[in-house]
């Protein structure tokens, strides 16, 4: 299966950016810039990470609904129990 370069640059851009986020505060000192900070940038890295994961999962169901296609083989109804592997 191949990556998708987007989630995977927006995971990377989310942590530097909650890292470097925190740059600002340390340097001044200041208590409460540190918390407005430190909130404000997990905050941002946290959205811009569960976007990646989104547009990473939704990437996989569309390569495995690919793969699928491919083959022939007719997805199981959501409702349906799972086959027993033989």
């Amino acid at each position: 299966m191949t990556e998708n370069k987007v989630a995977a640059f927006l995971k990377a851009f989310a942590v530097v950016g909650a890292i470097c986020g925190m740059l600002p505060a340390l340097i001044t000192l200041d208590i409460f810039l540190i918390v407005e900070c430190a909130l404000a940038s997990i905050a941002a890295g946290v959205l811009l990470y569960g976007l990646g994961e989104a547009i990473e999962l939704l990437h996989q169901i569309r390569e495995e609904l690919r793969c699928r296609r491919m083959t022939g083989e007719e997805p199981a109804p959501a409702d349906a129990p799972p086959a027993a592997k033989e």
